[in-house]
């Protein structure tokens, strides 16, 4: 089991510098904890300058590696996303779902509880803009209410603005949004404070990898409520184009380069329908489809909407995180690279990724990037264990969606075969340190919030200490 402990709490009366920083961490690591120098194996921070500025000057920590907290890189990619419409849309949301009776309305009109807005947390916001999506068509009628019962009247007079003058737009803009729930589950994933350091890159790669099929247009199943939504709202025409597949050849183009009206074939009702006449340009062979039979089959992917929503207002998020991640931009301020390829280096203490990989030295030599590994450990002692540590992991598969899970796994996978590995058990106790985010932190001043009102803030900081550390550490310490 990974313990996290809270060690101290500092409250501060004024804005320190990176020197000052620097010293208060030194102070209070070597000179009250008495922990040596090389104990410290990471120091986690965002990306503020002056907390970057203070690790540099913690040189004297020589096996301590500097890593920026990776879910403030994603909460920053999330708030890059922009729509036209969704982003007054949700401002005039947010302060309406504000009002109690607004939110009540609201949840007899989904049958649950409405999602509530976090300024800290984008994916806060994400979750309020997909229950929307979901549920758009009761919009209206909460609207009606919301006016009958004069609940926020400028919100509604702005939601109303929007749903009257761009209903499609908007739309368009929510199920492209729900189109990026990869980047919300990625967020989510990686706020824990358990073993992602093990699962990070990948997850991180995955986004990556998105990005670069936004950014050429290669969006076939990338986008699939965008484009049903596109879809449901096309204007259907001669010159119309479809893709369409036929089974053990393959997918076929087809233009409509007819619309008739004809007797339903799709329904037996005897209604009238109107029909397309497609031709497939391959072997020149034509088909008559009804609406309900074309319209999945509808290319939208090269429509100009679909091309400026993607370039405009998804691309950009993806154009920031690649900027802090690929390697192409090492070396710039803010530049995550190096923490990238050490990310993709501590993947080896996962025995699912070692079962699915040929390891050898070069796995190892990877490590060097890892400061505490390549500082404490012995690089070669590890290559000497490298065919124990595959024979141990052969076969061994552990699911990885539930992180929880997934850690419990992989330490009780260390705690039996750590004798046979006990250079790499070394490392393992190393890597299982470091976690690339500052969720811990993070609970703690989420705590302080809980626990002490405004009028209780500037109460004696051993008191406020005290307090935390007790709560935070389960009384066990």
């Amino acid at each position: 089991m990974l313990h996290r402990r809270l060690l101290r709490f500092v409250t501060l009366a004024q804005h320190a510098d990176a020197g000052a920083i620097a010293g208060l961490i030194t102070n209070l690591v070597v000179g009250q904890l008495r922990i040596p120098m090389d104990r410290v194996v990471c120091w986690l921070h965002d990306s503020a300058a002056v907390n970057g500025a203070a690790v540099r000057m913690l040189g004297m920590f020589q096996a301590a590696a500097d890593v920026m907290c990776v879910s403030h890189t994603l909460n920053n990619t999330g708030g890059r996303l922009s729509f036209p419409q969704l982003g007054p849309f949700s401002s005039a949301w947010v302060t309406l779902m504000s009002s109690h009776a607004a939110r009540n309305l609201w949840a007899r009109e989904i049958g649950h509880s409405p999602r509530r807005f976090s300024s800290v947390r984008w994916h806060a916001l994400a979750e309020m803009q997909f229950e929307v999506a979901t549920h758009f068509s009761r919009l209206d009628n909460l609207m009606q209410q919301c006016q009958q019962a004069s609940l926020a009247p400028a919100s509604v007079t702005q939601i109303m603005g929007v749903l009257g003058s761009h209903r499609h737009e908007l739309r368009c803009e929510l199920a492209a949004m729900l189109d990026m729930r990869v980047l919300v589950a990625a967020t989510y994933d990686m706020e824990g404070d358990r073993l992602e350091i093990l699962l990070v890159h990948d997850r991180i790669q995955t986004l990556m990898e998105i990005g670069d099929r936004l950014r050429r247009g290669d969006v076939d199943g990338l986008l699939p409520n965008l484009g049903a939504v596109m879809r449901a709202d096309s204007q259907l025409a001669v010159g119309t184009v479809i893709d369409k597949v036929w089974p053990g050849m393959g997918v076929f183009e087809g233009r409509v380069e007819g619309v008739s009206q004809a007797q339903s074939d799709v329904h037996a009702d005897g209604r009238v329908a109107t029909v397309y006449k497609v031709r497939y340009p391959a072997d020149g062979e034509t088909e008559e489809l009804e609406d309900e039979e074309i319209r999945p089959l509808v290319r939208v992917r090269e429509l100009p909407e679909h091309i400026a929503l993607v370039r405009d207002c998804l691309v950009p998020a993806f154009d920031y995180l690649e900027q802090r991640f690929a390697a192409a931009h090492a070396g710039q301020q803010y530049s995550c690279a190096q923490q990238m390829q050490m990310y993709g280096a501590l993947r080896v203490f996962n025995p699912s990724y070692v079962a699915s990989v040929q390891l050898s030295s070069a796995h190892v030599d990877a490590l060097a990037v890892v400061v505490p590994i390549a500082t404490l450990c012995s690089l070669d002692a590890l290559k000497r264990e490298v065919p124990a540590l595959s024979a141990a992991a052969a076969g061994v598969t552990i699911d990885s969606t539930d992180i929880a899970a997934f850690t419990d796994q992989v330490l009780a996978w260390w705690r039996a075969h750590a004798a046979a590995i006990p250079a790499w058990a070394h490392a393992a106790r190393i890597a299982f340190a470091f976690a690339p985010n500052s969720a811990a932190c993070e609970r703690v001043f989420s705590m302080l919030e809980h626990m002490f009102g405004d009028a209780q803030m500037s109460a004696l900081s051993d008191y406020l200490q005290a307090a935390l550390m007790s709560r935070y550490n389960g009384r066990r310490y």
